[in-house]
């Protein structure tokens, strides 16, 4: 049986999101603006999810739990380990 990967959900600033995925501040504005324009309520598929509360906007951060082996032991799937040349 396949084991779910469990994900921790956290909403950020948007100046901490800009900074986590290198992205513009201002581009994150942008695309709030075309949904906006386009009468949407959400992101649309695909684009940084957020929620406004009032003038706020907070962005979801989804970061992944690490797998825990059999032996107790946890393993970071997917994340490099070292330096990377």
């Amino acid at each position: 049986m396949r084991e779910l990967e469990t994900v921790e959900r956290k909403y950020v600033r948007e100046k901490t999101y800009a900074k986590i995925y290198d992205f513009n501040p201002q581009t994150l504005a942008n695309w709030r603006h075309e949904d906006l324009k386009a009468g949407r309520l959400e992101a649309r598929p695909g684009f940084p999810q957020y929620v406004r509360f009032s003038r706020a906007v907070r962005y979801l951060l989804e970061i992944p739990e690490p797998h825990v082996n059999p032996d107790g032991r946890r393993q970071n799937k997917g994340r490099p380990r070292g330096n990377a040349a």
